[in-house]
């Protein structure tokens, strides 16, 4: 159908941004139902962030 493939522009292009702007600490999944934007950053500081 022809608004599925629509959808599918839309959705490729709204990954693209997430993923460009997306904090190097999270991943950003889409799949058909969802879009998830999981935080991977643990708890400790890292060298860059204790200077």
């Amino acid at each position: 159908m022809e608004y599925e493939k629509d959808i599918e522009k839309i959705a490729k292009k709204i990954s693209k941004i997430l993923k460009d702007n997306a904090d190097p600490y999270q991943s950003v999944e889409i799949n058909d139902h969802e879009i998830k934007i999981t935080s991977v950053r643990n708890y400790y500081p890292t060298d860059v962030e204790k200077n």
